[in-house]
């Protein structure tokens, strides 16, 4: 996918307004965008599938068991997925729009300014990227049995920096689950080469010490600032990986500790019973040696603010405007930029099945993260048999056509229920968070089935009820919606609740 030397103008896709196309590639576009059923205080990304492709059913088959796996992430360094639908035959994912950039173009910059990142950066955003990862990991379906969720494609370009040091996970796209109907084809090795593991370049079978295989490369690219396997040939390349020499990291940096480079000989350890087992030991180990690190505590907002300083001082602003299909005043057109770097803006996200797919669920907007956020103590499980929205498509000309439908935004149940209607001006949004799922009351008015974006309701207190039918549980929870803000409620219907 290249950034778009022409882009489109503003369109309508539903009940989404397309603002301006920022990547185009040979089998999906991507849109900054706005949803009009909901408020308008910050941009979306909208990647939809192109059309010759929507055609084919083994390609949408394929990415449609790959996008399941979105539906059930939901962490702080893993880039958020919004919805999963389906407009005039043509599937769309909507996702987060973070104001970053890759990791890829972080360490190209500091390249070319022969700039040193500090290690407390690198340990920071690999310990980031192993906590999502370590989440991912551990995922279990309703009846608590593992997912086997593999990312299979770790990475600088899969790893999306926010201005504000955040440190997010993108591209579920070739991700595996052993719960996925779909299976690679013999001989073919999924991932970048040079970030890929030996038992991936043999056939064998991945797990997440794989993964944890290319944080190690990660870490020690992002500490000598130098390819640790890449070569000028692809045959090289995965001979080099094989091979799996390691230089040492002292040797390059003599202010690196011995205890950060031992971290780094185990996590690229050829055979995989000498690595680390999970991510999340390798997050402790990482956590060890950060404690000794003098670098402060926002050391990556305070590097991407060194060297990122133009881009961060042209950020896009928040839209603006009233919603009738026209161009809405927002963003102005940001210096042409490479591909990396389009992606890293967009924040394509954990899970994007190449063609677009995945499910809908809002997420907490992305907050400063200095280092790892602990995996969340629930996980996320697998919904029931995917179903995807269906929107009809936006009259060619003057206002969006109002749907009289109840509208379900559950991805999970379409036609499941009725939205609530967005509240009038001082109102406020209730953002829910149910494992595994519910069918969902708000005032004994259906909202749909979760996962569901925030509810725009009017500011004052509200009886929300959570229902379960799969399960036999009900749960009923008593909220207050503040003015101008949002309450967030957690529920779990697996026998215990979280607030």
């Amino acid at each position: 996918m290249s950034s778009d030397k022409q882009p489109e103008r503003a369109q309508r896709f539903g009940r989404f307004l397309l603002q301006r196309r920022i990547a185009l590639g040979g089998m999906a576009e991507i849109w900054l965008a706005i949803d009009s059923t909901q408020p308008r205080n910050d941009w979306i990304v909208v990647k939809r599938i192109l059309p010759h492709y929507a055609q084919s059913s083994e390609f949408v088959a394929f990415f449609l068991n790959e996008g399941s796996i979105a539906v059930r992430l939901h962490h702080p360094n893993i880039v958020a997925t919004y919805e999963l639908g389906q407009i005039d035959d043509q599937y769309f994912l909507t996702m987060e729009y973070v104001r970053g950039d890759t990791l890829l173009q972080v360490l190209r910059r500091a390249g070319k300014r022969a700039h040193r990142l500090p290690l407390g950066f690198a340990v920071d955003v690999v310990r980031g990227a192993a906590g999502g990862l370590g989440y991912a990991h551990a995922a279990c379906d309703r009846q608590g049995q593992p997912l086997g969720i593999v990312h299979r494609d770790v990475s600088p370009h899969n790893l999306l920096l926010g201005w504000n040091g955040a440190v997010k996970l993108t591209d579920f796209g070739i991700a595996k689950a052993s719960t996925q109907l779909h299976h690679t084809k013999t001989g073919t090795i999924k991932g970048k080469l040079a970030y890929v593991a030996p038992e991936q370049i043999r056939g064998g079978q991945v797990d997440a010490r794989t993964d944890v295989f290319a944080l190690g490369i990660v870490l020690h690219e992002t500490i000598t600032g130098r390819p640790l396997f890449k070569a000028s040939s692809e045959a090289e390349t995965l001979a080099r990986v094989m091979n799996c020499v390691v230089p040492s990291l002292h040797e390059v940096r003599p202010d690196c500790p011995p205890e950060l480079d031992r971290i780094a000989l185990r996590a690229l350890a050829h055979d995989r019973e000498d690595r680390y087992q999970s991510a999340e030991e390798m997050v402790e180990d990482l956590s060890h040696v950060r404690a000794f690190l003098g670098d402060p505590e926002d050391v990556v907002r305070r590097q991407l603010a060194e060297l990122f300083a133009d881009e961060i001082a042209h950020q896009d602003p928040s839209p603006t405007g009233s919603w009738r299909g026209e161009v809405v005043a927002g963003p102005p057109p940001p210096p042409r930029r490479g591909l990396a770097g389009w992606l890293g803006r967009v924040a394509v996200a954990a899970t994007v099945i190449a063609a677009i797919v995945a499910a809908e669920q809002r997420s907490p907007r992305p907050q400063a993260i200095a280092g790892v956020t602990a995996p969340s103590e629930e996980v996320t499980s697998a919904p029931p048999p995917l179903q995807l929205t269906r929107q009809p498509a936006a009259p060619p000309s003057g206002r969006a056509r109002p749907d009289p439908r109840p509208h379900a935004s559950s991805a999970r149940h379409a036609g499941a229920g009725g939205q609530v209607d967005p509240a009038p001006a001082g109102s406020g949004r209730v953002r829910l968070i149910v494992q595994p799922w519910a069918e969902v009351l708000v005032d004994g008015r259906s909202a749909g089935v979760t996962p569901l974006s925030p509810l725009a309701l009017p500011a004052g207190a509200h009886t929300l009820v959570l229902r379960n039918p799969e399960l036999g549980r009900e749960v009923k929870r008593h909220v207050v919606v503040p003015a101008d803000g949002e309450a967030t409620v957690r529920v779990s219907l697996f026998g215990r609740r979280d607030q």
